[in-house]
C-alpha cells in the first residue's frame, strides 16, 4: 500500500508540475568557476553576479555578453589573467579588442574583489 501512495504522489506531482529542479545561483556557480581557474567557462548570468558582487557594478545583458565573449575567446581563466590584460589595455597595447569589449572587461573585473564572493561549500 505504502508503494502504490508514493507512485501515486509521483504521477500526481509530476501531472501538476510539482516536479522541479532547484536552481543554483549564478553568483554561486561563477565563484566556484574563478575559484577553479575557469573563467573562461564563465556565463552571462554569472559575470552580472560576480561584477555586482566583487566589483560594485550592475552589468547590462549585453556588457555581460561582451566580457563573456573576451573572456572565452581569450581564454582567459584567471582573476590574475584579466587584470594583466587590463594592465596591458591602460598601458596603451592593443588586444584586438572593440571599444565596447573592452569596456565591459574593465567594468565588470577593473575592481574586482574576490575576497567579497561566497566561501565555496565546506570551507
Amino acid at each position: 500500500m505504502r508503494h502504490m501512495a508514493i507512485v501515486t504522489a509521483t504521477i500526481l506531482a509530476a501531472a501538476v508540475g510539482g516536479c522541479t529542479v532547484p536552481q543554483v545561483s549564478p553568483l554561486l556557480t561563477g565563484a566556484a568557476k574563478v575559484v577553479g581557474g575557469q573563467m573562461a567557462a564563465l556565463t552571462t548570468a554569472e559575470v552580472q553576479a560576480l561584477a555586482q558582487t566583487g566589483a560594485g557594478v550592475v552589468l547590462t545583458d549585453e556588457q555581460a555578453a561582451l566580457a563573456v565573449e573576451v573572456l572565452a575567446t581569450l581564454g582567459l581563466n584567471s582573476v590574475q589573467d584579466v587584470q594583466d590584460l587590463i594592465e596591458q589595455i591602460e598601458q596603451g597595447n592593443d588586444p584586438g579588442l572593440s571599444e565596447e569589449q573592452i569596456a565591459a572587461l574593465i567594468a565588470a573585473f577593473s575592481d574586482f574583489d574576490m575576497s567579497q564572493l561566497p566561501a565555496p561549500p565546506g570551507s
